[in-house]
C-alpha cells in the first residue's frame, strides 16, 4: 500500500515541472538534443582559446630561447676573453670578462649579473687536473612575455654560462 501512495505524489511533481515550462519548449530542446548540425562551430569556438593560448605560448618561448643563445654567445666571448687575461690579477679579469660581456650582450641584457669563477692552476703540479686554470661566467635573465601575459605568466626566467680553460700542455686550435 505504501508504494500506491508514493506514486501520486510522483505524478503531481511532473505535472507542475512541465506545467512552469513554457508551451513547446520541451519539443524544442528534444530536438535541439538530437540535431547535428552546427556541432564543428560550437567546438572550433570551445577549442579556440586553449589553441590561442599554445600559439603564444610557443611564440613567448621562442623569443626566451633567442635571448638565452644571445646570452650564451656573449657569455663565450667574455669567458674566452677572461681565458687570455689570466696573465692580470682576478680583479683585471673580472674587469675583462664583464667588459667583453657588455659589448656582446644585447642592451636590454647588458645590466644582467654576472657570476665570475676563476681558477688559476699551478703549472708545476704533477697532475694535469691541478695544472689547469679556467674562468667560468654564469648570467641569469628574466625574459617578459608578451601573450602568455594575458594568461598570467608575465616572465620566461633563462639562464646560460660559459667556461675556457687553459690547458698544461701546448696545443694549436685553428677554426677555419
Amino acid at each position: 500500500m505504501r508504494d500506491n501512495e508514493s506514486m501520486p505524489e510522483q505524478k503531481i511533481a511532473l505535472e507542475t515541472t512541465t506545467a512552469l515550462t513554457p508551451p513547446g519548449m520541451l519539443d524544442r530542446l528534444r530536438g535541439f538534443v538530437g540535431d547535428k548540425a552546427g556541432n564543428a562551430a560550437l567546438i572550433m569556438g570551445i577549442a579556440a582559446f586553449p589553441i590561442l593560448g599554445l600559439v603564444g605560448a610557443a611564440i613567448d618561448y621562442s623569443q626566451a630561447m633567442r635571448t638565452r643563445a644571445q646570452l650564451q654567445e656573449a657569455l663565450d666571448a667574455a669567458s674566452l676573453a677572461g681565458t687570455k687575461a689570466l696573465d692580470q690579477n682576478d680583479q683585471g679579469v673580472r674587469d675583462t670578462v664583464a667588459a667583453y660581456f657588455r659589448a656582446n650582450a644585447p642592451s636590454a641584457l647588458r645590466a644582467s649579473p654576472l657570476g665570475i669563477t676563476i681558477r688559476r692552476g699551478d703549472l708545476r703540479a704533477t697532475e694535469e687536473a691541478a695544472r689547469e686554470s679556467w674562468v667560468r661566467v654564469t648570467t641569469d635573465a628574466s625574459v617578459p612575455t608578451n601573450i602568455m601575459a594575458a594568461l598570467g605568466v608575465s616572465n620566461i626566467q633563462v639562464a646560460a654560462g660559459s667556461t675556457s680553460t687553459i690547458g698544461s700542455t701546448m696545443a694549436e686550435v685553428v677554426l677555419a
